[in-house]
Formats: structure tokens, C-alpha cells, sequence
């Protein structure tokens, strides 16, 4: 579960739009109208940056059956701006892979 948000944070990392849109459910819209409405709103926001790097940190874990929850702190980075948050998401394994259902900040 851990190195599924680390895949996730490294694929944001690289911009790598591929392996990002793969580390969530297939429904998943975040707070736009459907997926693929957030697939091109995420796209545009972050290749429009000419770098950017995510770390997580202090990641806890728990897993109940194929539902996880993550609480972690998020240092993220792009272009000379530097935010630092709390981030919570739930991830449900699917196929043997860890997916983000849903997902929220502070």
C-alpha cells in the first residue's frame, strides 16, 4: 500500500500522466463533473509546470480488507513554489493493485 503512494507521488514527479491517471480508480473525478474531465483538467495543470517533485512523509496505514486509509504529509514543489500539507486518501485494491477512491487535504 505504501509503495502504491509512493508510485504515485514518483509518477507526479515526472509528470508521467500514464502511470498518475493509472494510480486511481477508473471513475474517480475528484471534484470535477466525470473522469474524463479530471483526467484533462489534471493534465493540463501539471504539464503545464517545468518541474515538479512530491515527497511523502509520515505515511500511516490502515488496511481492512481491500480498503486502505493513508494519512501522510506531502511536500510538493513545482516551479519555485513550495507546499506543505496533510493528505488523507482511500484506496481500494483492486486486482491486486492499490487504487485512490477518493482523496483530501489540509
Amino acid at each position: 500500500m505504501k509503495s502504491a503512494l509512493q508510485a504515485w507521488a514518483g509518477a507526479w514527479s515526472r509528470r508521467d500522466m500514464k502511470a498518475y491517471v493509472a494510480a486511481y480508480l477508473p471513475d474517480f473525478r475528484g471534484s470535477q463533473a466525470s473522469h474524463p474531465e479530471w483526467v484533462r483538467e489534471r493534465t493540463a495543470r501539471i504539464a503545464s509546470r517545468r518541474q515538479i517533485d512530491v515527497q511523502l512523509s509520515d505515511i500511516t496505514v490502515t488496511v481492512t480488507g481491500d480498503r486502505a486509509e493513508a494519512s501522510f504529509r506531502q511536500d510538493y514543489s513545482a516551479d519555485g513554489r513550495q507546499i506543505r500539507s496533510r493528505k488523507q486518501v482511500e484506496m481500494h485494491r483492486v486486482k491486486g493493485r492499490w487504487l485512490i477512491r477518493q482523496e483530501s487535504g489540509r
